[in-house]
């Protein structure tokens, strides 16, 4: 897909990747349209010793098909902040 084509897809007005739509009946939630170009890749697990105490930590990955950036190297896509800058909220 060309990147004119994948641009039309990037939520306005916000500085995350998402869209706000509305929220749940019990108010707990929000109720969010994600950006399209944000794609799942699977499962990164990271394995280690912590105070003699062996652990395994499985992380979720995605992928931005706009920038190429994934949130195993960019920690503000990791909490769905928009990297790409396009339509930036302006204040």
């Amino acid at each position: 897909m060309k990147k004119r084509a994948m641009k039309k897809y990037i939520p306005k007005n916000t500085d995350y990747c998402y869209s706000i739509i509305g929220g749940s009946t019990d108010g707990k939630r929000l109720v969010i349209k994600p950006c399209k170009n944000r794609i799942y890749r699977g499962v990164k697990v990271y394995k280690g010793v912590y105070n003699g105490e062996s652990y395994v930590e499985r992380i979720p990955t995605y992928k931005c098909r706009y920038t190429g950036i994934s949130n195993v190297n960019d920690a503000c896509f990791y909490d769905r902040c928009k990297c790409c800058g396009v339509g930036d909220n302006m204040l």
